[in-house]
């Protein structure tokens, strides 16, 4: 027992608050690494497995609501391509009623055009002295703007302006050239012809007219040029009325026609057929007569063909204006129309007349 006492570590020799580390290699410091990769491997698994538990709800929570969710993105696109779909049938409806709108017109116009064209062939015969009585010829009145040619000639009646001689002398009757159109630009601004062929190109192709089947004629610097369609007669007139048709759009609405002038500005141009005296100077007694009326009875709305010469008000034939010469013309009434829109005819006619000599050289 002496002997253990002697041997013994006093405890004030003992430093408190530290371990001694067992040496290395020993059996207690492979015990010691042992417990630590036991214990980092235990907090791996730990974590795994919160992870998986984590993943495990977040499957659970999502099989719960999936079914909501689709529903709701199925209604949401049902509601939509519905909406969509309502949108679609609301235009096409309104499509639809602008297409019989159409065709009333299409059918109102074909009517006119029919009337128009029973008119002028009443009027051509009348010229020539072979007009038969009929219908047409008895409500049509005459005004006393120039000779009622119903009444018979005693002597030989003059040369109709139709006839050939009189259209080989006299440029004011000569033939129309089908085949030709006419570019003018807005002010008479001057152009290049390389700009006109440059801005012509592309609404040619619009109208399936190739490049080649038409040309541009006139100076290189100019306002005005012709557009000939060349080759075989039928197909260049028929080319012709296809691009001037094809520039329309709507009633009153045509594509952009725009040429660019050598100050690079964007100048408005303008298409139409050839045209002699004798349609120019139809229009533009035409025009006049109707703005006459118009200013004369503002209760009423008279509109005008005036390439066919004809006035008209509530879509019915009022007058027609022929022209007889380069300062002569007839104003024709339909006494129906005339009575029952009551339309002094004197008042009118002197207004006829003072426009037919006031205008009397506008036909060139």
């Amino acid at each position: 027992m002496s002997n253990l006492k002697d041997t013994a570590m006093p405890a004030a020799s003992m430093k408190p608050g530290r371990s001694r580390s067992p040496p290395e290699g020993s059996a207690e410091a492979k015990r010691a690494k042992d417990d630590a990769a036991a214990a980092a491997a235990a907090e791996e698994e730990e974590k795994q497995k919160r992870a998986d538990a984590v993943k495990e709800s977040f499957m659970e929570n999502w099989a719960a609501v999936q079914p909501q969710i689709n529903n709701n993105i199925m209604n949401l696109t049902q509601g939509v391509v519905t909406s969509q779909l309502e949108d679609v049938h609301k235009k096409m409806n309104a499509q639809s009623k602008r297409l019989d709108t159409m065709d009333e017109k299409l059918e109102a116009n074909a009517k006119d055009l029919s009337e128009l064209k029973d008119g002028m062939a009443w009027i051509k015969d009348k010229l020539m002295g072979n007009a038969p009585a009929g219908p047409l010829s008895q409500s049509l009145g005459h005004s006393l703007s120039a000779p009622d040619l119903s009444a018979g000639p005693a002597a030989p009646p003059p040369q109709s302006p139709f006839s050939s001689q009189n259209v080989e002398n006299n440029p004011f009757f000569r033939d129309i050239n089908p085949r030709i159109l006419f570019f003018n630009t807005h002010g008479k601004e001057e152009v290049t012809k390389e700009e006109v062929v440059k801005s012509l190109t592309p609404l040619m192709f619009e109208a399936n007219i190739p490049e080649s089947g038409f040309q541009v004629v006139g100076d290189a610097l100019d306002f005005q040029f012709e557009i000939v369609f060349p080759g075989d007669f039928s197909l260049a007139r028929s080319r012709a009325s296809q691009f001037k048709l094809s520039l329309r759009l709507s009633k009153g609405k045509y594509k952009t026609q725009q040429v660019e002038s050598p100050s690079k500005t964007s100048i408005q141009f303008y298409i139409n057929p050839d045209k002699n005296g004798l349609n120019v100077r139809t229009e533009i007694l035409t025009k006049g007569i109707t703005d006459a009326l118009n200013n004369a009875y503002t209760d009423k709305t008279f509109m005008c063909s005036r390439a066919g010469g004809l006035v008209y008000c509530n879509r019915r034939a009022l007058a027609r204006i022929t022209v007889l010469g380069e300062d002569s013309a007839r104003l024709s009434w339909n006494i129906g129309t005339r009575v029952a829109l009551g339309i002094d005819p004197a008042t009118i006619d002197a207004a006829f007349s003072a426009l037919v000599t006031e205008k009397g050289g506008q036909w060139s």
